[in-house]
């Protein structure tokens, strides 16, 4: 288990060790930056399966996928 989705994850992704990504999407970010900061790398193209999702009582949403 890891918390965050950084330099490791991208690796871990690009040699297909990764089986469970679950995303936890936020209603809304504070802070200074841009779009690409957040969400757009260069990384593998890679088919995901939506196989869980759970909304929380804070707005936030839990994606679970499976690879």
């Amino acid at each position: 288990m890891q918390y965050g989705f950084g330099q490791l994850s991208y690796t871990l992704l690009e040699r297909g060790l990764l089986d469970e990504l679950r995303l936890w999407v936020h209603p809304f970010f504070v802070g200074s930056g841009n779009l690409g900061d957040l969400l757009a790398r260069k990384c593998p193209l890679t088919e995901l399966a939506l196989v869980g999702a759970k909304t929380l009582s804070s707005g936030v949403v839990v994606l679970s996928y499976k690879f």
